[in-house]
């Protein structure tokens, strides 16, 4: 005799999102669950993501005429909260190194003043900042440093504070 398991509506459209993301390669801030899909230039750029939709925005848009949310709406609460706070191979958390800064041609390491060329760099981190321009060819890091650092300041502190400067 075989057993058949009911599966609920919750886990089917758990699987959609994993599904999903997986598919895209999207990441996930841990907390807001805000989405996050790979920068693009001549390519994708592993090492930089760059912010897509809130969590909640993901979830109307990918479900929005999905048969089982629209039957049990009370799944989409559960499911932001989910985004948020459930580690999942298929849909992972961003993992920043704060001290990588990226380009469009590479990553600079801001502690060793390093500058490594976008095909060479290997790392399982996602860069801090991405600034969607490239690294002056040949310039030494260090010439560069300080004006880098002020920008760097800016961008985190735009995020921290919601601020809009200029």
């Amino acid at each position: 005799m075989v057993a058949f398991l009911a599966i609920s509506s919750y886990q089917v459209l758990q699987k959609t999102i994993w599904q999903d993301a997986q598919q895209h390669g999207y990441k996930r801030e841990a907390d807001t669950g805000d989405v996050y899909r790979m920068a693009y230039f001549e390519g994708n750029i592993s090492y930089a993501y760059v912010f897509w939709k809130s969590s909640r925005n993901y979830l109307k848009d990918l479900l929005v005429d999905h048969p089982r949310l629209t039957s049990q709406p009370g799944n989409l609460d559960n499911l932001d909260k989910l985004m948020k706070d459930f580690p999942k191979r298929e849909f992972p958390f961003l993992v920043r190194n704060r001290f990588l800064l990226g380009f469009r041609n590479g990553v600079l390491e801001l502690r060793s003043n390093i500058f490594t060329d976008r095909d060479a760099f290997q790392g399982e981190y996602v860069v801090h900042v991405y600034l969607e321009h490239d690294y002056p060819a040949g310039a030494e890091p260090g010439e560069l440093r300080s004006l880098l650092f002020f920008f760097y300041l800016i961008f985190v502190f735009q995020q921290l504070h919601g601020l809009i400067i200029f």
